[in-house]
């Protein structure tokens, strides 16, 4: 996967005026869009090999970066569980958001966010 191949820079996007939440960055973190799914039993190695796509990006991303502030463990965290969700939403056969928003990952982009109005704030 070609990570971040057609996003802008971090900065850019924190001075725009819209209100949003940041997407789930930890594993353990609540679902913000829908109620709980079965567990995939290929969960654990869609994230295995989410995490090993992710190591070759080293530790710092430049266009992550804004003064003192690096967001690449954001961004590394909230891919993992995109694709975490996004299997158990295939597993359960109810493709939704968390689809969506792997594919968006797949181009190139980070979905980092979602307005109150539920648009996708992206990168």
């Amino acid at each position: 996967m070609s990570w971040l191949s057609h996003s802008g820079v971090i900065s850019d996007l924190l001075k725009q005026d819209d209100e949003w939440e940041w997407l789930p960055t930890s594993r353990d973190s609540i679902d913000p869009f829908c109620c709980q799914f079965a567990r995939s039993p290929k969960e654990s190695d869609v994230y295995k090999a989410t995490l090993k796509s992710l190591r070759r990006l080293g530790e710092s991303i430049p266009n992550l970066v804004d003064g003192p502030n690096d967001y690449t463990n954001a961004f590394k965290g909230a891919a993992l569980y995109t694709f975490k969700m996004a299997a158990r939403e295939l597993f359960n056969k109810t493709p939704g958001k968390w689809v969506e928003l792997a594919s968006i990952y797949e181009s190139g982009k980070w979905p980092l966010g979602i307005t109150q109005s539920g648009r996708i704030i992206v990168l």
